[in-house]
């Protein structure tokens, strides 16, 4: 009866909700591409603090 309960508790434990992973992707990507879109334009001086 222990090992039943404890092979459950680790399949709850390792999998993961569909929901994290999607929001964790989509900052993710939005947090990259903000980046290099600043660096970009830092590159072209588009920036705000180039003289």
């Amino acid at each position: 009866m222990s090992k039943m309960i404890s092979a459950e508790t680790r399949a709850k434990v390792v999998t993961r909700p569909q929901g994290k992973k999607v929001a964790y992707w989509t900052v993710t990507l939005f947090l990259a591409i903000s980046i290099t879109l600043s660096g970009i334009g830092q590159l072209m001086r588009y920036g705000g603090m180039s003289s």
